[in-house]
């Protein structure tokens, strides 16, 4: 006369529903479209060696590409150029230096403004 308890498992959900993304940085984001475009060149590529001419479509795709390309090499050439001071002559560079050092004396007149002001208070 034993009598078995009803014994059913209860499934518990989670309290929190929060889901966490990694927002990935732009060079990241970059280097995928860069091998993405590889992968999508490379293909027609093959096809074009295998001796079949590409259809009007896929030529302006390729052309897109090659476009984009063109646009990131440039891109990426003119920010190494920018970043590298070592082909700038002297004048060059002191009015770099002087350009950069202008916004941190106006920052410093301003705050030297706001204390004498205060202080005439």
């Amino acid at each position: 006369m034993t009598e078995k308890k009803d014994t059913k498992r209860k499934l518990i959900r989670p309290q929190s529903t929060e889901i966490i993304q990694v927002t990935p940085t732009a060079d990241t984001l970059m280097n995928d479209a860069l091998s993405i475009i590889s992968a999508e060149l490379s293909k027609y590529r093959t096809k074009c060696v295998r001796g079949v001419h590409l259809d009007p479509k896929e030529a302006r795709i390729v052309q897109g590409y090659i476009e984009s390309l063109a646009k990131l090499k440039k891109e990426e050439r003119e920010a190494a150029r920018a970043h590298d001071l070592s082909n700038l002559s002297d004048e060059e560079l002191l009015q770099l230096a002087a350009s950069l050092a202008k916004p941190k004396t106006i920052a410093s007149k301003s705050s030297t403004k706001t204390k004498k002001d205060s202080e005439d208070e």
